[in-house]
């Protein structure tokens, strides 16, 4: 689209881009108090989106781990999903490693 017309995003990313002052200087060897508080510089804004992106790994191994380790703690409810997933998916015998490459 073309930027003068777009609806202007309001998210996280865009945020951290619109803090971004390209000209501000800092590395992972100069002390963080550098910072004015109000822009990032580029190393700062990848070190955001850096914790963005393995936070979001990390919380959804986390869920799925937990949700596992529930499922083997509650047996009947690990019917329950197994009988839900088979009328779901009724035409799935197994799922194969090789479908999953």
């Amino acid at each position: 689209q073309n930027s003068k017309t777009a609806e202007k995003r309001i998210d996280i990313l865009q945020i951290i881009l619109n803090n971004h002052d390209p000209l501000k200087q800092s590395s992972p060897t100069t002390p963080v108090n550098i910072s004015d508080g109000k822009t990032m510089s580029d190393f700062e804004v990848q070190d955001q989106i850096t914790d963005f992106l393995i936070g979001g790994s990390d919380t959804s191994a986390f869920t799925i781990i937990m949700a596992i380790i529930l499922l083997l703690n509650h047996p009947e409810k690990l019917r329950n999903l197994r009988s839900e997933l088979k009328s779901a998916f009724p035409d799935l015998q197994s799922i194969e490693y090789e479908d999953n490459l």
